[in-house]
């Protein structure tokens, strides 16, 4: 009994350091936590970022290509010919190949810290990223559609953090410049249009 009033007696005596010991190891835990997350944050922009850039180099290709089978397939239908197939085009698909592998990284911006001050970017995030994945390329018209509905984040891209380019698509999806793009995604309605853009 008088062991354990002594351990009592002791523990009384230096309690305020053992409060102290504590509250250290908590803190020193918990900023290490936060210092983990920020680490994490930072590498999932950087591979967004990276995503984002080499998007839009390809687009910028992929686009090319699309407007290049549309005319040779305006100019087969003129002549009486069968069009190319563009399925059958290594080259078209290896490019659309290419966007799919790039929408996933780009769509998890979304769920960056900061991206809550964007709604209608989120929604066409979330719609965009299973349209493109599910993409085809059976012919002129289906490329040009991957084309439309890419539009608005193509043209946000500028480089900038993942932020700014959430506000750029943020003011595209709003603006009424992209109302075709919305609409292939089925998302027109959803997202209220002001005249921003220009139109």
């Amino acid at each position: 009994m008088e062991k354990i009033r002594q351990t009592l007696s002791a523990l009384r005596v230096h309690w305020p350091r053992i409060l102290i010991a504590c509250l250290v190891l908590a803190l020193s835990f918990g900023a290490g936590m936060g210092v983990q997350a920020a680490l994490e944050r930072t590498e999932k922009e950087e591979e967004i970022q990276a995503a984002l850039s080499n998007f839009s180099r390809q687009m910028k290709i992929f686009s090319n290509d699309v407007k290049r089978i549309t005319r040779e397939a305006e100019q087969a239908e003129a002549a009486g010919k069968p069009a190319e197939d563009p399925s059958e085009n290594h080259v078209i698909s290896s490019d659309l190949a290419f966007l799919r592998a790039k929408a996933v990284a780009i769509a998890d911006m979304a769920e960056l810290p900061g991206s809550c001050q964007y709604p209608n970017a989120k929604v066409y995030l979330a719609s965009w990223e299973p349209a493109l994945l599910g993409a085809g390329c059976a012919d002129a018209e289906a490329l040009t559609k991957i084309e439309t509905i890419c539009r608005p984040l193509w043209d946000a891209v500028t480089g900038l953090s993942c932020k700014d380019t959430m506000a750029r698509l943020e003011e595209n999806v709003t603006s009424r410049d992209y109302q075709d793009a919305l609409d292939l995604l089925g998302i027109g309605d959803l997202i209220p249009t002001t005249t921003q853009g220009g139109t």
